[in-house]
């Protein structure tokens, strides 16, 4: 089943120098979306030195993904496109040491996986997947492991940090 990743009612766009993405707490039923305003609400900051369009699209919660069997699919919150990269991002916002990098690389797998079986990503010279936590902006345990299964698994590049560059 096609699935179409570039609904336009998911989508918010910017050319802002710096922005944010934000998700609401969970249990979260909204989709995660730019702002532009205040900085305190952000899980993930993009720096977007050149002032690119930027579009985002909501994943989670505004792109049904189903497994075989009808249940919802665990995707990642949603995905940054410009004209020369795709960046698909999952937001934390957890103070737990543990777990949180493992459901945030398995959400983009699958999400990424998804989208590869109906979309190419030829165009984007930069291919990156971003797991994003406002509470543990930086994460070094065993990132270069992690980040080498992913891109074996999806061909992207795996990321664990708050700051986004485009």
């Amino acid at each position: 089943m096609l699935i179409d990743f570039f609904k336009s009612d998911c989508q918010g766009t910017t050319e802002q120098q710096t922005f944010g993405l934000c998700d609401d707490p969970a249990p979260a039923t909204n989709p995660a979306y730019i702002d532009e305003k205040d900085s305190d609400k952000w899980i993930a900051e993009v720096k977007n030195e050149n002032k690119k369009q930027v579009v985002f699209t909501a994943i989670d919660h505004c792109i049904e993904i189903l497994r075989p069997n009808g249940d919802q699919e665990s995707r990642c919150d949603g995905v940054l496109t410009s004209e020369d990269a795709i960046i698909f991002i999952e937001l934390k916002d957890r103070a737990a040491k543990h777990g949180w990098v493992r459901d945030g690389r398995n959400q983009l797998k699958t999400t990424i996986l998804k989208f590869l079986e109906s979309n190419t990503v030829n165009p984007y010279a930069r291919k990156e997947g971003y797991i994003a936590n406002k509470q543990r902006p930086f994460f070094n345990n065993g990132v270069e492991t992690i980040a080498a299964e992913f891109k074996d698994d999806t061909g992207f590049v795996l990321r664990i940090r708050r700051d986004i560059e485009i």
